[in-house]
């Protein structure tokens, strides 16, 4: 399905191309690991607070 307005069909099936090659190659290198990778939780308020103090670094001058 492609939004129209949004993406060009041609442009739409190359995107896809691309991502499922990319899947195709972090599957892979996840089938080379020796152990899953751990997954964490974060808090959204930490999230939150992770992404204003980028912001509020970048606006400041050093």
């Amino acid at each position: 399905m492609v939004v129209k307005g949004v993406i060009e069909e041609e442009d739409a099936r190359q995107r896809i191309a691309e991502l499922k090659a990319q899947r195709l190659q972090v599957e892979a290198e996840i089938a080379t690991l020796d152990e899953a990778p751990t997954i964490i939780t974060l808090h959204p308020a930490t999230l939150d607070r992770y992404v204003e103090n980028g912001r509020r670094l970048g606006r400041e001058p050093c």
